[in-house]
Order: structure tokens, then C-alpha cells, then sequence
């Protein structure tokens, strides 16, 4: 059956009760490896010049794909605790063993509108540096509210379209890149209304951790995720498949430890 919004979150606290240190300590790894990958990025391509514009935004790119395969990894550990399997922190590097060229595959083809839509606040930022005579400070402010704005909504149709691509990759590993999208296409006729207003009731929680010096993240990302993953959980319909004992590879290579990280 088709569960709503605050079923699902009710799903995600109780999921969450008394194991949030793991999810916690996984995000933070996430973003120490999101900010150290950005940083490096931004010291090695400081110039204006459009070769070095051009350089950085290739590795900004290679970076984006790096961190979807970290990002599928996170996902994969809070799949393991909504299952009530054994997961740790160190689960965000789970699909650099696991098939990682279709995590990047699928996660290229979805940002490529995304870098479409940012295309003019590059020849924007080319033209403010090399010919500044042409181009206002005010004209550029408003080129790059208009790409962020764009590129936000632009990011949000198509995750409304492709969401279920990477989890039902980490879940199927016979499973191919476009195969996984054309899944999530079919999969999510009918879920797109809910999935929208899902990510909407999050937005709150985010603005409220900005003024929290992003702190509140910490809580708010993985209540969020056990959330989406339930959503998923869902929409394949194996929240109404009937309860069993699961017997995880984690279990096969590592043996019992406890959800602590």
C-alpha cells in the first residue's frame, strides 16, 4: 500500500531510535571528504584565465562523480539499518567495491542538464574576468542567481524522475546504468507527487541548520535519508512484503559487530 509522508518519517525515527551515532559519524565522513575534495580543487585552479576555468570545471565534475559513489554508499548504510541489518560507518565506501562504474554512470547522466543550465554563468564569469568593460557587477549577480535558481529546479525534476536508479543498483548488481533509469522512470508513475512534497517538508530542517553553523545536519541528513530509503522501501512494495531474517554479506565477511560505527 501507498504510505504517507509522516508515515514514512514515523518509519525513519523509529529506524533511527538509539542508533543515530553511525548515520552521524558516516555523514561526517562524507563531508570532511566533500569539503577536502573542494578545497583541493579551488587550490589548484585559483586563476581567471578560461583554460583554468575550463580545468576546474572538469575536476569539478570528476569530484561530483567521486562523491556520488560516496553518496551511494550512504545510502547503502541506512538501506542496511531501515532492514535491520548490520551497517557501519565505513558503509560510504561500500560501492567502490560493488559495481562503481554504474553508480558513475548513472550520476553522469543525470547531471548532465544540471552543467547544461550552468553553461551561461560560465561565459558570464569568462567575459566579467577577460572583458570586464563588458559585463557589470550587477549583471553578473543576477547571471548567477538565475543559473542557481535554474540549476536547483533543473537538479530536483530530474531526481523526481531518476531517484530510484542508484538504490535499485546498490540493490541489484546484475542491474546495468540505463537500466536502472528506465526502472526508476516506471517505477516512480504516480510516487513523483509524493516524493516532491517529501523533499519539500525537509527544506525547513536544512534552512534552520544553516543558522545552526550547519551543525544540524548531523541529525537532519540522516532522518532525511531513512526517509527516502523507506520511501524506496515502498514504492518496490517491500515494506509489504512479509518480514524475514536476512542474512547480510557483512555478516558472511565481517561476523556480528555492533551498529556503533
Amino acid at each position: 500500500m501507498k504510505r504517507t509522508s509522516a508515515q514514512l518519517k514515523q518509519s525513519a525515527r523509529m529506524a533511527l531510535n538509539g542508533k543515530y551515532g553511525t548515520p552521524m559519524a558516516g555523514f561526517l565522513l562524507l563531508a570532511v571528504i566533500a569539503v577536502s575534495l573542494y578545497m583541493l580543487s579551488t587550490a589548484l585552479f585559483g586563476g581567471y584565465s578560461i583554460s583554468t576555468m575550463v580545468m576546474e570545471q572538469i575536476f569539478t565534475i570528476v569530484i561530483s562523480l567521486i562523491l556520488s559513489v560516496f553518496s551511494a554508499g550512504f545510502f547503502k548504510l541506512h538501506l542496511n539499518l531501515c532492514r535491520n541489518q548490520p551497517f557501519r560507518a565505513g558503509d560510504i565506501a561500500y560501492a567502490f567495491s560493488h559495481h562503481p562504474d554504474r553508480i558513475i554512470i548513472s550520476a553522469f547522466l543525470q547531471s548532465i542538464p544540471g552543467f547544461i543550465v550552468q553553461v551561461p554563468l560560465y561565459a558570464a564569469l569568462m567575459t566579467y574576468y577577460q572583458h570586464p568593460e563588458r559585463m557589470t557587477n550587477l549583471s553578473l549577480n543576477l547571471i548567477m542567481l538565475g543559473t542557481t535558481l535554474a540549476g536547483g529546479l533543473v537538479n530536483l525534476f530530474v531526481k523526481l524522475l531518476f531517484f530510484l536508479s542508484i538504490p535499485m543498483l546498490l540493490d541489484n548488481p546484475e542491474l546495468g546504468a540505463l537500466d536502472s533509469l528506465k526502472e526508476s522512470l516506471r517505477l516512480l508513475k504516480g510516487y513523483r507527487g509524493r516524493l516532491l512534497y517529501i523533499e519539500l517538508s525537509f527544506l525547513g530542517m536544512l534552512v534552520l541548520s544553516v543558522f545552526s553553523c550547519y551543525i544540524g545536519l548531523l541529525w537532519v541528513v540522516p532522518y532525511m535519508t531513512a526517509t527516502q530509503v523507506f520511501f524506496y522501501l515502498d514504492v518496490t512494495g517491500e515494506l509489504d512484503e512479509p518480514v524475514q531474517e536476512v542474512h547480510s554479506e557483512y555478516e558472511n565477511n565481517y561476523g556480528n559487530y555492533n551498529n556503533i560505527g
